[in-house]
């Protein structure tokens, strides 16, 4: 064997150890990702954002606490275009934040969940609410906040999905009894 047949075998063994070129993290979403978690820590106040951002930067993930892992995954939803309406064209529209009283409610709660629908009825904050695999009964039983923080609407199962489709359908209602006058 020559040394040139050689280095060709060495070449191939240390590309075969190489980690290949990520097509998840594109530099695009990355930068998608950033300005979600940036709008979000805004949404905080000061005193919950500054520890999440620390954890972001210094902690791995398997570390970070109940706000920070929801701000993560917030932003990875921003980075995907799940907020800007591709989805469901009613996200564009809704509140996505975290206000003090959600924050405070993952730091009580650091097993909640957001698994289901539990929104506010008027400006579509997604709330967290209990664990799926508690057995509480109705529906809006698993909900750990009734009120909004950002407007006082009613925060129920699937608020802001049923009133998005109560207001569709009264609409299409009305657009068909003036079609028949």
């Amino acid at each position: 064997m020559n040394l040139s047949s050689r280095l060709g075998k060495l070449e191939l063994l240390v590309q075969a150890q190489q980690p290949a070129t990520p097509t998840f993290w594109t530099p695009e979403r990355i930068e998608r990702w950033r300005q979600w978690a940036v709008r979000l820590l805004e949404s905080m106040p000061r005193e919950r954002a500054e520890p999440a951002y620390a954890e972001l930067i210094s902690l791995p993930a398997e570390r970070w606490g109940p706000i920070t892992r929801r701000l993560d995954d917030m932003a990875r939803r921003g980075a995907d275009g799940i907020y800007d309406s591709t989805g469901w064209p009613h996200w564009a529209e809704r509140a996505i934040a975290l206000p003090e009283a959600v924050c405070d409610l993952l730091e009580r709660h650091p097993d909640a969940e957001y698994i289901w629908d539990f929104s506010c009825q008027d400006c579509g904050l997604e709330a967290p609410h209990r664990s799926r695999h508690e057995r509480l009964g109705s529906q809006d039983a698993y909900a750990l906040m009734s009120v909004c923080p950002l407007c006082g609407g009613a925060v129920r199962y699937c608020g802001y999905t049923h009133r998005q489709y109560r207001e569709t359908w009264e609409r299409q209602k009305a657009e068909l009894a003036d079609g028949r006058a």
